[in-house]
């Protein structure tokens, strides 16, 4: 007997449910029925001047304010208390709060990109490199020796947020959001490529109207993504065209701009995050308990974290810049790419007597730090409120 047998997800709890000879079923959408790929080995010459592997075609969205970028890590430091810390006194922190100083690259756009406290910006990491392995495992139409295949999109029409043209580990990586949550619809395809009658006939209940309950119970409030699907489902096999065509485009992640824009280094600004590990529900492990952002950037920090700075461009922070290298769409390419968020409302104010009142919690503070450093030399902050994470301790003056 399988190990996921006995998982709530795979069996429902209504009995009602499960006697039932016919369930209300989601359509399969046109599109995803009329969506065709093709996989090439080597690239054929007439597609050779499509294919530009220093270029970077992600989709245009309502929100940049600028072009997309390259940029590089230059610093990261913990801002919280660890359980490393020698001393004592020093009460841990839940949470593992980490600093980043990014720097945009000056070569990467002929725009300049400029900033100003309260400003945030987007950045598009990709997914963790095993997670993408694992998703090419789980198509049928594809092997692990496949991942650098390239693939054609024969029906761009379709989903133009896809390239045409891309290697299929890239496709993966940076096009598609893998912890999305997985929409009825999706289930409902998902079950005609399962091989075990089961995980068929489950996921035809997770997916109809009748299984509506166990839907939200166990997939939506428990934001299970794909792979945790093809993971407890381990008969099913979809093709690549399949995934393409269901899973929602990749999403950037946002942070804000935690300091003051500086006169000598505009092309620089630091941003600062919490890492949450999350709940092993589903038998889940590995990178698939961070955030895909956070975790991959806490993972390079915790490989140099016995020094309180890591520094890429000296003092021994070469090893970190390897694994930045290795985790880029090209060799020759950052794995950063970010780019400026329209910012419509946090704004400081234009006459300089305007109070300002500002009220923010955990990393939402980043902002206030930011627009704090930006204007302390021209206002004056009369009033600090500040609240207490450890009830019996004080760290505030």
């Amino acid at each position: 007997m399988s190990t996921t047998e006995n998982l709530p997800i795979m069996v429902t709890e209504d009995p009602n449910l499960s006697q039932l000879t016919e369930l209300t079923l989601p359509l399969i959408s046109s599109k995803s029925l009329a969506f065709q790929v093709k996989l090439w080995e080597t690239l054929p010459e007439e597609f050779a001047e499509k294919y530009q592997p220093k270029e970077f075609p992600f989709p245009s969205l309502p929100v940049m304010d600028s072009q997309i970028t390259d940029s590089t890590i230059v610093s990261m430091r913990q801002l919280s208390a660890s359980n490393d810390d020698n001393d004592s006194d020093v009460v841990t922190d839940y949470k593992t709060i980490l600093e980043a100083t990014v720097r945009l690259d000056d070569n990467s756009s002929d725009v300049i990109i400029t900033y100003e406290a309260g400003d945030s910006f987007g950045f598009i990491i990709g997914n963790y490199d095993e997670e993408v392995d694992q998703l090419i495992d789980y198509c049928f139409d594809l092997q692990s020796d496949k991942r650098d295949y390239y693939c054609q999109i024969l029906t761009t029409e379709l989903f133009p947020h896809l390239p045409s043209i891309s290697k299929v580990k890239d496709l993966l990586k940076y096009y598609l959001e893998l912890r999305s949550v997985p929409k009825k619809s999706f289930l409902r395809h998902l079950a005609d490529f399962c091989s075990d009658l089961a995980h068929k006939r489950r996921l035809l209940e997770l997916s109809s109207r009748e299984g509506s309950d166990d839907y939200n119970k166990y997939i939506r409030n428990n934001f299970v993504n794909i792979l945790d699907i093809l993971r407890l489902f381990d008969s099913c096999r979809p093709p690549l065209a399949v995934l393409l065509a269901n899973i929602a485009c990749h999403t950037p992640r946002y942070y804000s701009v935690c300091n003051g824009p500086d006169p000598e280094n505009r092309n620089q600004f630091k941003i600062a995050f919490s890492v949450t590990e999350f709940q092993p529900r589903n038998q889940r492990k590995d990178s698939q308990l961070f955030g895909v952002f956070t975790g991959q950037l806490s993972r390079l920090f915790n490989r140099r974290q016995k020094s309180s700075t890591v520094d890429i461009d000296g003092g021994g922070g070469g090893d970190i810049a390897d694994q930045l290298t290795k985790l880029s769409l090209e060799s020759d390419l950052r794995c950063l790419k970010v780019f400026k968020r329209k910012n419509l409302y946090l704004k400081l104010p234009a006459t300089v007597s305007t109070p300002i009142i500002m009220i923010g919690s955990g990393t939402g503070v980043a902002q206030t730090v930011g627009i704090g450093g930006h204007v302390r030399t021209e206002r004056v902050f009369r009033v600090l409120y500040a609240s207490e994470k450890h009830p019996n301790e004080t760290r505030c003056p």
